[in-house]
């Protein structure tokens, strides 16, 4: 059995020389948690080659609503990366932050308690969007320090935030050996990847307040957009629409919940 003080190691992913580094680190200091930098990949240095490697552009134009952008690209692949790391290693898992993150001073307390359970096979997203308390679904619901955990009504986007576990860093990488979504949106795709995505019902970890100001990844998206506002608008339209339909449709196929077990129960 796993001692349930035992960390869960913290990795940022960064690109090397960025200013969002030092604020990043000065948010994480505060909380007194250990944690290091892992390199980004730099999308705009990628070759054609290289980009074809990972990326699959044939499945883009047909099950996507857009190009992804150089940024975009590069952000997947420090993911994978980070994940192929995780995979290969030895703790079970791990919490991953990109360096815009901010966090919840109460993030220790809850790492400590989710360091009792196996997370080897799941993914726990705790970044989101809005303050809101989010909606799990009954008899999935587990208590980790001040926050439950379990499986969500909808899966929030952005990888600001998330716990994978070793098996379920593996599974993402078989399922993603070239992708053609952004990262934060395959993690919704759960009938393609088939790894069990939970997620805090509060946020813990948010973009920051200046993330947008400084984003590359949005200023990268903005100019690989194409088309009238009205074609941009209907390929939206197109995806969400498909995104809904599937998910109700994956959602109705099960009969169980997916939940934690600690590890004198796995």
């Amino acid at each position: 059995m796993r001692d349930s003080r035992t960390q869960i190691p913290i990795y940022i992913i960064s690109l090397v020389g960025s200013p969002r580094r030092d604020a990043c680190r000065e948010i994480l200091d505060r909380t007194g948690v250990n944690y290091c930098f892992f390199d980004a990949v730099n999308g705009k240095t990628l070759s054609y080659a290289d980009i074809c490697t990972v990326f699959d552009e044939v499945q883009n134009r047909v099950g996507f609503k857009r190009k992804l952008s150089s940024a975009e690209i590069g952000c997947y692949l420090s993911h994978q990366r980070l994940w192929q790391k995780i995979a290969d290693g030895e703790e079970q898992a791990a919490l991953i932050l990109e360096d815009d993150c901010h966090i919840l001073p109460e993030l220790p307390h809850f790492l400590k308690s989710a360091a009792s359970f196996d997370l080897s096979e799941v993914v726990i997203k705790l970044d989101g969007q809005s303050d809101k308390p989010r909606r799990l679904k009954p008899g999935s619901v587990v208590q980790l320090g001040p926050f439950c955990v379990g499986e969500p009504y909808k899966i929030p986007a952005l990888t600001t935030g998330y716990i994978i576990g070793k098996k379920a860093a593996a599974a993402m990488l078989g399922a993603r050996r070239r992708f053609y979504r952004p990262v934060d949106l395959d993690f919704k795709f759960v009938w393609e990847h088939r790894v069990p995505v939970l997620i805090s019902d509060r946020v813990v970890v948010s973009e920051h307040r200046d993330a947008l100001a400084t984003s590359a990844i949005c200023n990268s998206r903005s100019a690989v957009k194409k088309g009238d506002v009205l074609s941009r608008f209907v390929a939206n339209m197109k995806h969400q629409s498909v995104l809904k339909f599937k998910t109700i449709m994956w959602n109705g196929s099960r009969r169980e919940f997916n939940t934690l077990k600690k590890y004198n129960e796995a």
